[in-house]
C-alpha cells in the first residue's frame, strides 16, 4: 500500500473499515460475541470505528484500535443496553496484504 494511503488513514482512521470488508468485519463481530460470558439480550456488535491508526514505514507494521458497542435488547422488559469496548490490533503489511491480530477480553467485575 502506498505511503499516502497510510497517511490518509492516520487522518481518517475509520476508512480502514471500508478496506477490511464485510466478511472480515462479520468474523470480528462473531468472535466478540463468542467471547462474551453472558449472551442474554441477544448481544450485537454495532457502531464500529477505528482510532489510533499508526504505521511504521521502516517495519511495514503498525497498530490501530477498533472501538465498538455491544448492544442488547431485552424483550421481556423492552430495555435496551449498550456498553463501549475496544480491541487493540497490531498489523503488518507485506506483499500487498495487511494482516492484523487482536484479542478481545471481556472485563467483568464480579464481587
Amino acid at each position: 500500500m502506498p505511503q499516502f494511503v497510510f497517511e490518509n488513514m492516520q487522518n481518517t482512521p475509520s476508512r480502514l473499515l471500508d478496506l477490511i470488508g464485510h466478511a472480515q468485519l462479520d468474523c470480528i463481530k462473531s468472535n466478540i460475541i463468542d467471547a462474551l460470558s453472558d449472551r442474554e439480550g441477544g448481544p450485537a456488535v454495532v457502531n464500529m470505528r477505528v482510532t489510533k491508526f499508526e504505521y511504521d514505514d521502516e517495519r511495514y507494521a503498525g497498530i490501530f484500535r477498533l472501538h465498538f458497542m455491544i448492544s442488547r435488547q431485552f424483550c421481556c422488559s423492552d430495555t435496551v443496553a449498550a456498553i463501549d469496548d475496544y480491541i487493540d490490533f497490531k498489523y503488518e503489511y507485506q506483499n500487498e496484504i495487511m494482516t492484523a491480530q487482536g484479542v478481545f477480553f471481556q472485563w467483568i467485575i464480579d464481587n
